[in-house]
C-alpha cells in the first residue's frame, strides 16, 4: 500500500508549479494555525482557567504546525552534494515521493499503536498528530494528482 501511494506522482511538465504552488498554500496555512495559537495565548493570559477548559483545538493547531513545517521542509529540501547529479525536477519528485511515504507510514503506525498514555493530554496530542498526517496526507497527494 505505501509503495503503490508513492509511485501516483510522476514527472509531469508542471511539477515545479505543483511544489510552488503546494509551498505558498502550506505556508499560508502555517500563517493561519500560527494566528489561531496567538489567539489562544492571549486567551490563556485573560483567563487561564476559561482557556485550559476549551484548550482542545490547541493541541489540532500544534499537530497540524509540526506537520505542515514537516512537509515544507521536504517541499523546500535543497539538492546537496551527494544529489547535485541528479535532475533537480527528479529531486523534487523524489522529495515528495518520500514525503507521501513517510506520512503514510506515520498515519499507518498511528493507526495501528494508538495512543495509551495515562496522560489525557500526551494521549490528545498523539490523536490530533495523526489527524493532522492524515489530514495533509490526503491534500499533498489531491494536489499533486490534479
Amino acid at each position: 500500500m505505501i509503495a503503490i501511494v508513492a509511485q501516483t506522482i510522476a514527472v509531469t511538465p508542471d511539477l515545479p508549479q505543483q511544489i510552488l504552488s503546494a509551498i505558498q498554500w502550506f505556508k499560508v496555512l502555517v500563517e493561519q494555525e500560527d494566528q489561531k495559537l496567538e489567539e489562544f495565548i492571549s486567551s490563556l493570559r485573560e483567563n487561564p482557567q476559561h482557556a485550559m477548559e476549551w484548550s482542545n483545538e490547541t493541541f489540532q493547531i500544534a499537530s497540524r504546525i509540526q506537520v505542515l513545517e514537516m512537509i515544507l521542509a521536504y517541499l523546500t529540501k535543497e539538492v546537496t552534494e551527494d544529489s547535485a547529479e541528479q535532475d533537480p525536477v527528479l529531486f523534487q519528485l523524489e522529495m515528495v515521493n518520500q514525503l507521501i511515504a513517510r506520512l503514510t507510514d506515520d498515519v499507518f503506525r498511528g493507526a495501528r499503536n494508538p495512543a495509551r498514555s495515562t496522560s489525557v493530554a500526551s494521549n490528545l496530542a498523539k490523536e490530533t498528530l495523526v489527524e493532522a498526517q492524515a489530514e495533509f496526507l490526503e491534500k499533498l497527494v489531491q494536489h499533486f494528482r490534479a
